[in-house]
């Protein structure tokens, strides 16, 4: 191969950079002396294939246009390219230097012999600095990608898509290095501490010792995915680190639907009327209803009572979703023996191990028992039958807490047990869907509080004794 012309041009700084004509015919090489002021442009006018006859070119900028077909080519091939690439681009830049060796050549431009030697050797000089650059950019590029390749087989943490990741020293200081003073429990997935972070957010850190797991970050990227709802108890960071994997949930300061019901360990911390616990049942079904909306449905597989908070102003939030399915995955989930004396977990489920949606209305309408009747369906599992078994002509006095003492309605009452019997049917394909249980709870809530605001005081009288619900017409 010969060249067929070369020559080389001075120009100024504000020539220096102006797009040459004629690309695709020639090869431009640019010196820029910045103590003269000025530099040199040197072009070769030669045939391109050459260049190009490697088996994998660098491209030259605005050679040409390539197809759709193969753009994708290039960028399917664009993966594959690994060490081979310094390789190929080593190979054109020597095809491009012997180029630039060559066109000294050219006997039949003798006049410009020089001033193309001097460009030549301008444009080696640039074809080295080009070289390093190159190289440099190639190694910077493969070392991040065995960086990243490095953390995905280790501890690499999946896109949380809203759960931050806390360091462990974060959280020590949150919590006074898990202070027994923060403890305020324990859960399924372990100890829960109360702790507050620099920016003033309070929260709730779910601490086990466990050692680091890769699906540990691959659940927790699951339960981030979760889209937020003022109903549910929201996941703000995770931590694997010293042998204990934490979960970061945002601090709900009234406690649990099970505390103030039946109290912890003592006499329950509030009475709660009739239209409070309505409005309790809906914002729980609100919050289980939203997750059965997602796309697949999330199922909480642990609902119960204690697992509903409820903030300063009784807004309730369900916890815990997907903890179980959590441990189950990671081998941890706890003994069978756990789930078959759960009153919670759909019997069906006790027999499968297998949770769905129906299961989760199932806990529910054990959740609306333990609300109507403010007993514990663990030491009473004779009320579920009761609802089961509800007709219209049960006596309410059987199963209805003791403390509503005033303030609804015979109507309501049997309305929402209706209801509940109909959650804890064990036939799963007979129960209603959670967006069904909502609007159902905020039709019967709506309802009560018309009646209830419409009657004159007095009015109603309830009685849970041996004469109930009397009034006088």
């Amino acid at each position: 191969m010969r060249i067929q012309a070369a020559g080389a041009s001075r120009f100024s700084e504000a020539h220096f950079g102006a797009a040459p004509p004629k690309l695709d015919h020639y090869i431009y090489l640019a010196c820029w002396f910045p103590p003269a002021g000025v530099g040199w442009l040197c072009w070769l006018s030669c045939p391109l294939s050459p260049l190009l006859s490697s088996p994998k070119p660098l491209p030259l900028s605005n050679h040409r246009h390539l197809s759709r077909e193969e753009e994708e080519e290039e960028g399917t091939d664009r993966g594959r390219e690994g060490e081979e690439g310094d390789k190929s681009i080593t190979a054109w830049l020597q095809r491009l230097i012997l180029l630039l060796c060559l066109q000294g050549d050219d006997a039949r431009r003798p006049r410009q012999s020089a001033v193309a030697l001097g460009g030549a050797a301008g444009g080696l000089a640039l074809v080295g600095a080009i070289t390093l650059i190159v190289v440099l950019c190639l190694r910077h590029r493969r070392r991040n990608s065995d960086s990243s390749e490095s953390n995905s087989s280790g501890q690499a943490l999946p896109d949380m898509q809203g759960a931050r990741c806390m360091t462990l020293e974060e959280l020590r200081s949150a919590t006074n290095n898990f202070s027994s003073s923060n403890l305020v429990g324990h859960g399924m997935f372990g100890e829960v501490y109360n702790g507050l972070l620099q920016d003033g957010t309070i929260i709730a850190v779910k601490r086990r010792h466990s050692p680091p797991s890769q699906e540990f970050l691959h659940e927790v990227n699951y339960l981030s995915s979760i889209r937020r709802h003022p109903n549910l108890v929201n996941l703000l960071g995770y931590c694997q680190d010293n042998g204990m994997q934490m979960l970061v949930y945002q601090y709900v300061p009234n406690g649990s639907i099970s505390t103030h019901l039946h109290g912890n360990g003592h006499s329950p911390t509030a009475r709660l009327e009739f239209k409070q616990r309505l409005a309790i049942a809906h914002g729980t079904a609100k919050g289980l209803s939203h997750l059965h909306s997602m796309t697949p449905p999330a199922v909480h597989m642990n609902f119960k009572t204690a697992n509903v908070l409820v903030d300063a102003d009784f807004l309730p939030k369900v916890a815990d979703t997907g903890i179980r399915g959590l441990l189950d995955r990671l081998g941890n989930a706890g003994p069978p023996s756990m789930i078959f004396n759960d009153p919670f977990v759909d019997p069906r489920g006790k027999e499968s191990m297998i949770f769905s949606i129906q299961s989760d209305v199932y806990s529910f309408g054990v959740f609306l028992v333990e609300l109507i009747s403010g007993r514990t369906a663990a030491s009473d599992q004779g009320i579920i039958e009761w609802v089961r078994n509800f007709q219209e002509s049960s006596e309410i006095s059987a199963i209805a807490d003791r403390r509503m003492t005033s303030g609804f309605t015979p109507r309501g009452m049997k309305e929402l047990l209706r209801l509940a019997s109909r959650c804890v049917n064990p036939a799963s394909e007979d129960r209603p869907s959670m967006s069904l249980v909502e609007a159902e709870i905020h039709r019967i809530r709506e309802q009560e509080i018309r009646r209830t605001t419409a009657m004159p005081v007095g009015d109603t009288t309830v009685t849970l004794g041996s004469q109930l619900f009397t009034s006088p017409r």
